[in-house]
């Protein structure tokens, strides 16, 4: 994954998730617990009805790949966020305080 918003791999998982090859490497029990097809893994629940996080089935995401709750640097009054967005342009970055695993696999993290 590459994008501007994204920052390691969520600690609850929903009910399907789909990794590619680097997280793969990274997580071999999801591996073991998915279907390949194309060079991705899928793993979902069974039935989409049940409110069951897929943690129940994969299990936890490696802990060095997880994204860090407080990614944002905290919530913000609207003093703050008009600081921060005028940060933001005058730097011409989308998020300039996001915070990164400490295993991040993908180098420098991506910046648009």
């Amino acid at each position: 994954m590459k994008s501007w918003w994204w920052a390691g791999i969520p600690e609850t998982l929903g009910i399907a998730v789909v990794l590619g090859e680097t997280y793969q490497r990274l997580w071999p029990k999801f591996v073991t617990q998915s279907s390949i097809s194309d060079g991705l893994a899928f793993a979902s629940q069974e039935d989409w009805a049940m409110d069951v996080d897929l943690v129940e089935k994969v299990g936890r995401p490696p802990q060095e790949q997880t994204q860090i709750p407080d990614r944002s640097s905290g919530v913000m009054n609207a003093e703050d966020f008009r600081r921060y967005m005028e940060q933001v342009r005058r730097v011409g970055a989308r998020n300039i305080r996001r915070k990164y695993p400490d295993g991040w696999p993908f180098g420098e993290p991506f910046l648009p």
